[in-house]
């Protein structure tokens, strides 16, 4: 038998020793061995405060993971003013949405935070390939919305801001090279920069 012993002082382990001693003593035929670690009381306390720090952290993270590992699809979800509501429970969702084609390919996801569209948006081709990328905040578009062609080149570059074209809009052949540039200005065309 063996007693590992994580001992605060000195107390504890002088009484298991007397033990063996005495059944010794007794010519006592005993297997039992105490392996003792020694910690003062600064020592054990860091140990204990790092393994709750450490299991609080993990808490956080599984439960961050889980807030937003929530996947509905269409038929999961109703719209009512472009707010998306779960269908059981009536709450605007958070989480996102996934089409499916007939035959199970992905053909968009959808992140959304408190019923509207927030986070990455991607739509696909039937093929499987990435045909749109486009960021949300609070339900409008904001940053460089990029399309692609099935082959998987770049076809156009459009920035938003507050939800409207707003930049250099640009357009690619399928062999990649520029083949148009329009400026865009609170979503409208700049007449005289179309090139």
């Amino acid at each position: 038998m063996v007693i590992l012993l994580l001992g605060i002082g000195n107390s504890i382990q002088y009484k298991l020793h007397r033990v063996l001693l005495l059944c010794r003593r007794a010519n006592m035929r005993s297997n039992l061995m105490v392996l003792s670690v020694n910690l003062t009381l600064g020592e054990y306390m860091k140990k204990v405060y790092w393994f709750f720090c450490v299991f609080i952290m993990h808490l956080v993270f599984i439960t961050a993971c889980a807030a937003t590992d929530k996947v509905y699809t269409s038929d999961d979800v109703s719209f009512n003013n472009s707010i998306a509501y779960d269908r059981k429970t009536k709450v605007p969702i958070t989480g996102v949405i996934k089409e499916f084609s007939d035959s199970g390919i992905v053909l968009s996801e959808n992140s959304y935070k408190n019923g509207k569209k927030d986070g990455v948006a991607k739509g696909y081709f039937d093929s499987g390939t990435l045909m749109i990328e486009r960021h949300f905040k609070e339900g409008e578009v904001v940053g460089v919305v990029k399309v692609y062609y099935e082959s998987g080149g770049l076809a156009r570059e459009q920035p938003f801001k507050d939800g409207k074209l707003n930049g250099v809009v640009k357009e690619y052949s399928e062999s990649g090279a520029l083949q148009r540039e329009t400026l865009y200005k609170e979503g409208k065309v700049v007449p005289d920069v179309e090139k």
